[in-house]
């Protein structure tokens, strides 16, 4: 009789017979420095979108979902880019117009760059 099965049916036992189960994923993240423990970051990040899941059903046509999903998608790769998204969404949006198809990839988070009149506080 191994441990786990003289361990009484409670939380402990329980908790124990996960672990067993889960040695293969377990061995992976010591096998491998960079992986992190958990996910709470990952998690972190996609809770507001979880918890705006149900307001953004109805958005009022699918035109106007798409928008918002762009929107929402530019605003988070600014985030990501160490960026106020306001900031970086004003000036998108005030030199997009006039911008040529070769100057559009300056306009992409990694490689923007802040308006003058932006205060470094801002941006």
């Amino acid at each position: 009789m191994g441990f786990v099965e003289r361990l009484p049916k409670h939380a402990v036992r329980q908790a124990a017979e996960y672990a067993l189960n889960q040695e293969t994923m377990l061995r992976r993240y010591l096998d491998d420095g960079i992986l992190e423990i958990d996910n709470t970051p990952c998690e972190r990040t996609i809770r507001p979108l979880a918890i705006g899941k149900k307001n953004w059903l109805f958005t009022g046509s699918v035109n106007a979902g798409k928008a918002a999903a762009a929107l929402f998608s530019i605003a988070a790769s600014a985030e990501r880019h160490g960026i106020n998204p306001r900031v970086y969404l004003e000036d998108l949006l005030r030199r997009m117009p006039t911008a040529t198809p070769d100057q559009l990839g300056g306009l992409l988070p990694d490689r923007w760059t802040p308006p003058a009149e932006a205060t470094p506080a801002e941006s």
